[in-house]
């Protein structure tokens, strides 16, 4: 009985997933539409409609810099002011002053790489996460989340965005991150990379970009550990052969819609406390990306512990800027590609690893922007992975 009542929620996702995935494809107006931009995006929003109208060099320099400037971008470390820029050594008819400028524009170049608030908030983040997660078994989404929403409450949105991706690393399980001393070390690890991320321009509004941070963190403090050091992660493993790839396209609609609402989740979340009312402190942190992806992935780890997965995704999805993902429909097709991320990292790594979802995230939304590209052709406009 309990497995025909499966099949049936299989068949119903599988059908509704078709005509979702049906109405984005023909291009049906309400997927059409363009997401709507709460109040703390109106930079990004102007600069949307700015670049639909055209390729010209003004419309393109207004989208770069709101992309960099968004609040909601998930870059957490503001770019180089002119102020903090080192001075040309060229300009010096002096060459003795230009070699004496050169190492102290790489001092001011890592004093502006490594800053210390988002260093830290990423560390606390960890750290933190990892207690609540293991030694208090809430769980990995439910931890991480926790943080994720006092962190959105009480801090400012880049220092909150930061201790974000310390959350997400800080989801790794004893299997991945045996001690809360290594798990002090994987804070330290991932703050490094965010920082590398943020002075490269690395990825810059794709929506699952800190988990991927996280990932790539955890990855890198599992392959020294287990080959430099020969340390034994029992459970724990980067890859292993696919077990069934039936069931692996049988649970694929309900990981999809469910990924799905994560992602819509979030944007009716933010509409809602962003809509015109009373302005106040706590509605305007609501309203943030960053409360946004903690509360609604929070709330899917209340929904059945099957689905707080596959929603928590979601969620990452939806904080990729609306230059990427300009519309419901773009938004929508992410959501879909994300699943399908999410099955096939099924097989990879395993054990507990920081980082999955939020790479499964990043997956589906950067194949999305492929496919979208493939079908409308390529576009002077077209978002590149590395922002300029």
């Amino acid at each position: 009985m309990k497995h025909h009542n499966l099949q049936k929620v299989r068949v119903v996702a599988s059908v509704a997933l078709l005509v979702l995935a049906s109405c984005c494809i023909s291009g049906t107006a309400a997927f059409s539409m363009p997401r709507s931009h709460p109040p703390t995006s109106v930079a990004l929003a102007s600069a949307l409609r700015a670049g639909s109208r055209g390729s010209n060099a003004k419309a393109q320099r207004n989208s770069d810099s709101a992309l960099k400037t968004s609040t909601d971008s998930t870059d957490v470390v503001s770019p180089t002011t002119d102020s903090e820029k080192p001075a040309d050594a060229t300009t010096d008819a002096s060459t003795e002053v230009a070699s004496e400028a050169a190492p102290a524009g790489i001092a001011a170049s890592i004093r502006e790489t490594f800053k210390i608030q988002p260093f830290v908030a990423v560390f606390v983040g960890t750290v933190l996460t990892y207690l609540v997660n293991n030694e208090l078994s809430w769980g990995p989404i439910r931890a991480a989340a926790s943080v994720g929403s006092i962190a959105a409450m009480a801090l400012p949105p880049n220092l909150a965005l930061a201790t974000l991706c310390g959350s997400y690393a800080g989801m790794a399980r004893t299997t991945v991150v045996p001690t809360v001393a290594s798990s002090a070390i994987l804070g330290a690890v991932c703050a490094t990379i965010l920082a590398i991320f943020d002075r490269l321009k690395l990825f810059i509004g794709i929506g699952g970009r800190l988990g991927f941070t996280a990932q790539c963190a955890c990855t890198l403090q599992f392959l020294v550990a287990t080959t430099i050091f020969a340390s034994s992660a029992t459970g724990a493993a980067l890859f292993q052969p696919f077990g069934s790839f039936g069931k692996l396209a049988s649970d694929l609609p309900f990981v999809a819609l469910w990924t799905i609402v994560g992602a819509f989740g979030v944007t009716y979340w933010r509409n809602f406390f962003a809509a015109e009312g009373e302005v106040s402190v706590v509605r305007t942190r609501l309203s943030s990306m960053s409360a946004a992806v903690s509360i609604v992935g929070l709330l899917g780890t209340f929904v059945s512990p099957a689905v707080a997965g596959p929603i928590y995704c979601g969620t990452f999805v939806a904080m990729a800027s609306p230059l990427r993902l300009p519309t419901y429909g773009s938004l929508l097709l992410a959501s879909i590609m994300a699943g399908v991320s999410q099955q096939l990292l099924s097989a990879a790594l395993l054990g507990g690893w920081g980082g999955k979802l939020g790479t499964g995230a990043f997956l589906g939304v950067v194949s999305s922007m492929g496919l979208a590209s493939m079908f409308r052709g390529k576009s002077n406009d077209e978002p590149v992975l590395v922002s300029p």
